[in-house]
């Protein structure tokens, strides 16, 4: 039987996904732009191949007879994942229409309509010009089609809101930046599993930001202290109506949720595993492998997700350092933890993602 597939992406969260495809016995394939990351990745075999290039992505996967083109973690392989299913008949989740309309921030909230439960008031613009009489503040400003919290800002007042979006409307590749209401309140995030159009798998965490640094998340917890009863069904009925309106039926979906006076106000949502490694946070909670469920229901296996709550809490915590700096695991030599991922070597250097603060590692512990 043809056991090969083909990962888009040498980050860190492609770098699980190889790891749990090579556990299952599975040949692997890794395409990206560079070979930074080969080296934590470890695929079997390595192409030189910008996963944004659908054709020749679509090529190498025909000349290898690949079975599975996938990738955990990033938006920028959505689109190819799905063109190239479609074009070559391979196993994918999501349509290219699906996904160009949730990677794209301003499309996604029109879509859903301004009565849509959940949504907030927003202003998608190409510049400043285009402000016009937003007096919505404070509010956060952002590319329209950017990841990472590249270009993420909140603003106060218009002269600042003038000023950040130049650097969101730099991160964007279509030149849009969308202007959006901030909500006040804590953050969490769902992670959702999709089976024959139902909701089989859900779990809410706590999804923990830097004071100083608005947006760029520090941990993840597990289970929520910040969702009660209440506000769980509301994030239910939240989640049931985005999985109706966007026809989904099969696969991961990842919502970035803001909760105001306990009721969820949606922030972002992308149909694909999320890129903070959740899955191994959810792992130690519950005992479901979100990971290994998805690369098994694309090769056509059956979907198990039981859960084996040991009602332990758990936290997963990022180690981040400033854009530039040298990585020097030594100081964290003392750290006690159930779990440590590092994403660099020693003495690496940290490369620019968000600008401000960039993951180096993460560790997850009880508590």
């Amino acid at each position: 039987m043809n056991n090969k597939v083909l990962i888009l992406g040498l980050a860190s969260p492609q770098a699980d996904a190889i790891a749990c495809c090579k556990s299952l016995g599975l040949e692997v394939h890794a395409c990206a732009d560079r070979e930074a990351g080969l080296h934590l990745a470890k695929p079997d075999y390595f192409a030189p191949i910008d996963i944004k290039d659908a054709e020749a992505i679509c090529r190498y996967a025909r000349d290898h007879q690949i079975r599975v083109i996938y990738s955990a973690g990033s938006d920028l392989a959505l689109p190819t994942i799905s063109y190239a299913g479609a074009k070559l008949g391979l196993p994918h989740f999501v349509d290219l229409a699906t996904v160009n309309l949730c990677s794209n921030k301003d499309q996604l909230r029109s879509f859903l309509g301004s009565d849509f439960f959940g949504n907030v008031r927003y202003l998608s613009v190409h510049s400043a010009d285009e402000i016009g009489s937003w007096d919505i503040f404070p509010c956060v400003v952002k590319p329209v089609d950017s990841q990472g919290q590249r270009g993420f800002a909140v603003v106060t007042g218009r002269e600042q809101l003038k000023n950040h979006l130049q650097r969101s409307l730099h991160y964007s590749p279509a030149g849009r930046a969308i202007i959006e209401e901030y909500i006040d309140g804590p953050e969490i995030s769902v992670n959702l599993y999709l089976h024959e159009g139902r909701i089989a798998f859900a779990q809410t965490t706590d999804r923990i930001v830097f004071a100083q640094y608005p947006g760029i998340v520090k941990a993840h917890r597990i289970p929520s202290r910040v969702a009660g009863r209440k506000t769980e069904a509301l994030v239910r009925r939240l989640c049931e109506a985005l999985v109706q309106k966007l026809g989904l039926k099969n696969g991961p979906l990842y919502i970035q949720l803001k909760l105001k006076d306990g009721e969820p106000k949606l922030i972002e949502l992308t149909p694909r595993l999320d890129g903070c490694h959740l899955w191994q946070l959810i792992k130690f909670y519950c005992g479901v492998n979100l990971l290994e469920v998805t690369f098994r229901h694309l090769l056509g296996e059956k979907v198990k997700l039981e859960r084996s709550d040991t009602f332990t809490p758990y936290t997963l915590t990022y180690i981040t350092a400033k854009p530039g700096a040298t990585v020097e695991k030594k100081q964290y030599r003392d750290l006690k933890a159930q779990y440590v991922q590092w994403y660099y070597e020693e003495g690496d250097t940290v490369h620019l993602v968000n600008g401000i603060r960039e993951r180096v590692a993460h560790y997850i512990e009880k508590g």
